[in-house]
């Protein structure tokens, strides 16, 4: 998980000033085997995403069109595998030491390696999130986004606001708890990203909806049927992208929040349940991208080719081989789904009829 509250682990202890995790009576062993748990489930997700999608006749004509949102998916698909794979070695050496509360020596060192690698990971996937939804709106104004400053601003700006915050932190001789201006910038700097991306990409994703719905109308001033499905399966699809982000990411604003302003007060069950909800959440992000950002049409062609490879070949059975015939060779949903290649394939052609007339 990606928590400001765990990168203080790493710290020098000290009976004076007692790090949360001691103060909380934290147990190691339940909370690492959780993370250990969601990082696999995370890695498969972005694995997932990663892969690329079964080949239609429609999605081969216009996979070079939708070339820009793919790049962005599959970077942000990378950001949450590496970040994914730094909770699940990070859970793994804490149960191999035992006790995560009294760090000396190497131990602090390894410790807030993995910080660092699970904070900088992470840090990219808010960003490539946000790059995402500025690359919908500027299709949606049929502009076009340019990779190279999308990588350029994820990368450089993860790694200045990963370093500045665990640097405050830990130089020079890992004593964190010194003082709050200590802590406080680690803080900042790791939900400030989050609370950006959950306050502009919903604007972002409304504007984009009302620009699709402006150029679907054309110069008729009105939809047909199946221009005001695939407006409605683009506004669903929006909404979810966005419920993901809030479900995997809300509570750690919100114990972050809590433990800053409200630590004395607040009831130890409730930090440790907020504490095992963010260890499940957070690497699940992967797993819940794969399923808006690549649909679940993906996934059920997906699994056909597993079938007729693995148990089906020799004997496909007729009803399944004429299923997957109809699936492939034919683009009539009976509630349109909007996928990456749909979107700009249909801002493509409505955009080529607009300048024709």
């Amino acid at each position: 998980m990606s928590s400001p509250t765990l990168e203080t682990f790493c710290c020098l202890t000290s009976n004076a000033e007692p790090t949360i995790l001691m103060h909380l009576q934290f147990q190691s062993q339940p909370y690492n085997i959780v993370c250990l748990i969601s990082a696999v489930l995370g890695i498969i997700g972005a694995t997932y995403q990663m892969l690329p999608s079964p080949l239609s006749s429609f999605s081969h004509r216009h996979r070079s069109i939708s070339h820009t949102h793919k790049d962005i998916i599959n970077w942000l698909a990378m950001a949450d595998f590496f970040a994914a794979s730094g909770i699940l070695l990070r859970s793994a050496f804490w149960l191999w030491k035992g006790d995560i509360v009294h760090q000396s020596g190497w131990n602090v060192i390894v410790c807030a390696i993995f910080s660092f690698w699970i904070q900088f990971f992470y840090t990219a996937t808010f960003l490539w999130t946000l790059f995402y939804a500025i690359d919908v709106y500027l299709v949606s104004k049929q502009k076009t986004g340019n990779q190279k400053v999308y990588h350029a601003v994820t990368w450089i700006i993860s790694l200045v606001m990963t370093t500045v915050g665990l640097g405050t932190l830990y130089f020079p001789e890992f004593k964190c708890h010194a003082g709050p201006w200590r802590i406080l910038p680690n803080y900042l700097l790791s939900y400030i990203p989050i609370v950006i991306v959950m306050i502009i990409n919903p604007v972002l994703y409304y504007l984009s909806s009302k620009n699709v719905g402006i150029l679907l109308m054309g110069g008729f001033g009105q939809f047909t049927y199946l221009e005001h499905n695939l407006l409605a399966a683009l506004k669903e699809r929006f909404f979810c992208i966005v419920l993901v982000f809030y479900v995997c990411w809300f509570a750690n604003v919100l114990n972050g929040i809590l433990l800053w302003c409200f630590l004395e007060s607040l009831s130890y069950k409730f930090v440790i349940g907020l504490g095992f909800f963010m260890a499940v959440l957070n690497p699940l992000q992967a797993v819940l991208n794969s399923i808006v950002y690549k649909g679940w049409d993906d996934c059920k062609k997906s699994w056909r080719e597993v079938k007729s490879l693995c148990c089906c070949r020799d004997q496909p059975h007729p009803g399944l081989m004429l299923e997957m015939s109809d699936s492939d060779n034919q683009f009539i949903p009976e509630r349109p789904t909007f996928s990456d290649n749909e979107f700009t394939s249909e801002r493509s052609t409505y955009s080529t009829s607009n300048h024709g007339d």
